[in-house]
């Protein structure tokens, strides 16, 4: 019985701090730290300006229009009066087509217009990227799936955004 006795009191002498409780603690400030961090680190930096291309689609232009954006032109938003970027490429072989479901054969059809396109505009600009937004060129937000109703020089449309890349 005295050797157990013995135990505990050479265990409660020792008592001091060594190398094994510093490892320790410093290891449970670490994952603190981490933790906190986690929080305050994005994996974009918000609110640094970076260079963008979105792709613009607009369905059903007429033939007559179909040449009417140019490379090099600016395109702006039609309510808000802000300029949302300069056409990098522009794209109009694409005829524009509808699916149409035939009642009486059951069966979908393609149905191709002649006169009409679809045009892809290749926009660039800065933009910003905010948290759990996404990127706004001069507060308009730019999202793959957003609409947008733009104003080139010689012609207004509205379309919407397929692609969406950053460029540096």
């Amino acid at each position: 019985m005295e050797e157990k006795t013995g135990m505990f009191k050479a265990a409660k002498k020792r008592g001091g701090f060594n190398a094994v409780d510093l490892l320790i603690v410093l290891a449970v400030v670490g994952i603190i730290v981490v933790f906190v961090a986690s929080f305050f680190v994005n994996e974009k930096e918000e609110g640094v300006p970076v260079e963008i291309e979105y792709t613009l689609l607009i369905e059903g232009v007429d033939e007559a229009f179909a040449d009417k954006i140019q490379v090099g032109n600016k395109a702006f938003d039609v309510s808000q009066q802000i300029l949302l970027g300069r056409v990098s490429s522009v794209e109009n072989s694409e005829r524009y087509a509808v699916y149409e479901y035939d009642d009486e054969s059951e069966t979908i059809a393609v149905r191709e217009y002649p006169d009409k396109y679809n045009v892809r505009v290749i926009l660039s600009s800065e933009a910003v990227f905010v948290d759990e937004e996404g990127y706004r060129v001069n507060g308009k937000r730019i999202s793959v799936g957003g609409n947008l109703e733009v104003r080139f020089p010689e012609y207004a449309a509205y379309g919407y955004c397929v692609e969406l890349k950053e460029v540096r």
